[in-house]
């Protein structure tokens, strides 16, 4: 577990234990079949998701109405809590990439804990820093980093979101191409291409609409060439 989706896992164990008494009314599981929008730009934060399992697209819309992905969200990864925090409306949109069930946290819950506990405050503002952070990271990838060693970076991070699937009893990468190549910012046939030129160094399988990581250590020193 990486250290981001390791303090969401730490602030989603405080808010089960600070509303332990009432799990059944405050954290209710929703859940959204592929295409479907968590939520809309517009609109005004309710409450904040926590991802159960499934795949989610955080995207915004260019002005001639292309879709721009900001990011991916998979297990055990907040949605949603920045306009919150912020008291603003929804300034992008989060659609399901598959089926998704993602605990619904209500507003006074999320942030009746934040002023109750300095320790759950803390880790909220780690959470943010790290976005922050990761937000940078990947404009930095983009612009600095070659294909090859965007989709690496790319591969190993859905690979060990994929870990643990409550429903595929693997690590097998499902998240269709068209949302991968939108988040390396190429086009599909070009990830096609690549996918293939890494199959045939023996560094992936891709078969069937998944993706399995053969040789990850060779994917990781891949991600430094770019640096």
């Amino acid at each position: 577990m990486n250290y981001e989706k390791n303090i969401s896992t730490r602030l989603f164990t405080q808010l089960r234990e600070g509303f332990e008494a009432e799990m059944a009314s405050a954290f209710k599981v929703k859940i959204f079949k592929k295409g479907e929008f968590i939520y809309r730009k517009g609109g005004i934060p309710k409450g904040v998701y926590f991802m159960k399992y499934g795949w989610v697209k955080i995207v915004r819309y260019d002005e001639d109405g292309n879709e721009v992905v900001l990011r991916i969200v998979g297990h055990n990864e907040f949605i949603g809590y920045v306009p919150l925090l912020r008291d603003v409306k929804y300034t992008n949109y989060a659609q399901a990439l598959e089926y998704c069930e993602l605990y619904f946290i209500p507003k006074d819950r999320f942030l009746s804990l934040i002023h109750e506990s300095t320790d759950f405050a803390m880790l909220i503002i780690q959470m943010l820093s790290k976005e922050l952070w990761s937000d940078e990271e990947q404009i930095v990838n983009l612009y600095s980093k070659k294909i090859d060693n965007r989709l690496a970076a790319l591969l190993l991070g859905l690979e060990q979101a994929s870990d643990h699937s409550p429903i595929h009893d693997d690590s097998l990468i499902r998240l269709p191409k068209k949302d991968m190549a939108e988040i390396i910012n190429v086009s599909p046939e070009t990830l096609s291409r690549y996918l293939t030129k890494f199959q045939e160094k023996g560094l992936i399988n891709s078969m069937d609409g998944t993706i399995e990581i053969f040789e990850k250590e060779k994917l990781h020193q891949m991600t430094n060439l770019g640096n």
